[in-house]
């Protein structure tokens, strides 16, 4: 009797048929609040501020540059706050996204549908994993809700979207990790170095970690079947594997790590373009790993709350978006405990099949524990890959390996249980699958803060700006008051600087400059900044002779309010929600589009005062 945790791959086509459209509506129906909103966002501030600013930004810059940029694996915004900064990483597969959706809806749209087609293809691809494993489609469908509703879906929704927010691709990797590691031949290798490559170019966090999770599957999986491999063959095909990714890796990124790699090899003595990846102390590496384990279980049904210890099962870091919950893994046990049980030493090969995910899931945590604990592999990442510093972003593959241990555990325990089952005891066999189903709900529960319906949360975004006053007006440099020192604040606090070009369209004399790779400029700009933020009439006539066309001043600045008020040479034209927006006149405009001459034209002068 085939009961809800059989496979049936017979209809495997059907199945499909049934589950993409619902995925799909599903999906739209969890974002349908910021999709079908004009008012409403998954952000209004911070990363997904920026992002979509980006959005309209990468679009700006394609519309000049040509198509051609889209493949670049390096990006520099000039116009929009990055003219001093070195040109750094851009993912070409976020770039293609943003112009393709882009060129349809508004930026504001476009983040929005992206995170809504990230929930549904990491939804497809944890239903394609579940299903590959072993569980049929109810099973599958609720578990790829679950994971695909962890905390780290709602959390990135308003920050690190794009990338970190969707885990389709870890999720291939894992996948196809398994199937490789089956069936090592030269075909899947190369597909499984290829979604690698896929991989990296989504997240390049996520493509790191996976590497070490697919090798130390691969080595376990290996191990298990050394009788039966094919050394030489095995060898070969790896060989031919490894080619292939690190050809495409420096295919696709030529500047990031292709020159580097002939840097390192001697065959070039300088780097071109000297940009790229930023490098973090050693300080990052401690703050952004679990320092403490518990926090990693804490439950989100009350009742459990209640039996554990709130403090240690919690966590402030707020890049500790990886909770697992505590049915899950208990659940993995209790599950493990009664096989064992059952079937003695029959269990072997079992626990044999799990050894694999076990060691692949225990290796992606020790790349995420603090180095206080003695199987951290923190200092790893630090050694070979220093611009990687949130180390608690491995646990993304922690999180799919529990997941998938939970399914393999289960689809075996009620596989016995079905099998002990007389072939007329119906209601037993009905009562294993509906004990199947009500765990998986409550893994669902645990594990996301989300209820089953419970739609993403959204964020109110003012698209009703001021700025738009200027849209129409001539292109120019326009400086934003508070000009905030690259020493004094956080990028983040520029963001909305960024989000107002999409109403104003202008060319922004602010900057963005983070990052160790920009240090060369952090003084002139602190005192850039300390001049634009105390204006006098000597410095505004010294910004509009260099080619600063317009000024928005939050009200708050009254001294340089007040001295773009005295001035004869502009005049106000907007006053709303706070800002004031001045435009330089005719007479007394001078045209400069071009941001890096204006800039170090401003510090020359300091220089020479």
């Amino acid at each position: 009797m085939t009961t809800i945790l059989s496979s049936s791959k017979n209809n495997w086509n059907k199945t499909w048929l049934l589950v993409i459209p619902f995925l799909f509506i599903f999906s739209v129906f969890k974002y349908s609040d910021a999709i079908f909103s004009a008012e409403m966002s998954l952000a209004n501030e911070g990363d997904g501020l920026g992002t979509i600013a980006g959005i309209f930004a990468l679009q700006d810059l394609v519309q000049h540059e040509g198509l051609g940029y889209v493949f670049s694996d390096l990006a520099k915004f000039s116009n929009h706050g990055q003219a001093l900064s070195e040109a750094g990483p851009f993912s070409q597969f976020w770039k293609i996204v943003s112009v393709t959706i882009g060129y349809f809806f508004s930026p504001q749209l476009t983040y929005d549908l992206v995170g809504m087609l990230g929930y549904f293809f990491s939804a497809v691809a944890a239903f394609y994993l579940f299903s590959y494993l072993g569980a049929n489609r109810l099973i599958s469908l609720v578990l790829a809700i679950a994971l695909v509703s962890m905390d780290n879906t709602i959390a990135r929704a308003y920050s690190h979207l794009f990338g970190l927010g969707v885990m389709f691709a870890p999720i291939l990797v894992v996948m196809t990790t398994a199937i490789a590691s089956n069936n090592p031949s030269r075909k899947w290798l190369i597909v499984l170095a290829l979604v690698h490559i896929f991989n990296f170019n989504v997240n390049e966090y996520y493509g790191y970690f996976g590497v070490f999770y697919t090798i130390s599957f691969f080595i376990a999986q290996t191990a298990i079947n050394a009788r039966k491999v094919d050394w030489k063959e095995l060898v070969k095909n790896l060989t031919i594997a490894s080619i292939v990714f690190v050809s495409a890796l420096i295919l696709l990124y030529p500047n990031v790590i292709g020159q580097s790699l002939l840097l390192k090899l001697g065959i070039i003595s300088e780097i071109s373009n000297k940009g790229g990846t930023h490098v973090h102390e050693w300080g990052a590496f401690t703050f952004y790993s679990v320092q403490k384990i518990h926090a990693l279980f804490e439950s989100d049904i009350s009742f459990i709350q209640n039996l554990l210890d709130k403090e240690r099962f919690s966590n402030d870091l707020w890049e500790m978006s990886y909770r697992i919950g505590f049915v899950l893994p208990v659940s993995i046990v209790l599950i493990c405990y009664h096989i064992v049980l059952i079937q003695g030493r029959k269990s072997v090969d079992f626990l044999l099949k799990l050894a694999p995910w076990c060691l692949a899931t225990l290796v992606s945590l020790c790349f995420a524990l603090s180095p206080n604990y003695k199987i951290s592999l923190v200092s790893l990442t630090y050694e070979i890959a220093p611009m990687f510093r949130v180390a608690t972003r491995s646990l993304l593959y922690f999180n799919i390996g529990l997941f998938s241990i939970l399914v393999i555990s289960l689809v075996h325990l009620i596989s016995i249980l079905d099998k002990k089952a007389e072939s007329g005891e119906r209601f037993k066999k009905y009562s294993i699958s509906a004990f199947a189903l009500l765990l998986v709900l409550l893994v669902h529960n645990d594990v996301s803060r989300l209820d089953f319906f419970e739609k993403i949360p959204t964020l109110k975004l003012d698209t009703q700006s001021p700025y738009t006053v200027l849209s129409d007006r001539e292109n120019g440099i326009l400086v934003e008051v508070p000009y905030l020192s690259p020493k004094k604040s956080p990028p983040e606090q520029s963001y909305p600087y960024l989000f107002n070009r999409l109403f104003h369209k202008k060319i922004l004399a602010n900057q963005i400059y983070t990052g160790s790779n920009n240090k060369k400029y952090i003084d002139d700009l602190d005192s850039l900044s300390e001049s634009i933020n105390q204006l006098d009439e000597g410095f505004l006539n010294k910004l509009i002779t260099n080619g600063v066309k317009y000024f928005a001043v939050e009200d708050n600045y009254s001294q340089t309010k007040l001295t773009l008020d005295n001035s004869r040479d502009v005049e106000l034209i907007a006053e709303e929600k706070g800002v004031s927006i001045y435009v330089v006149k005719g007479e007394k405009s001078v045209k400069e589009n071009n941001i890096n001459r204006f800039l170090l034209n401003m510090f020359s002068q300091r220089v020479m005062n």
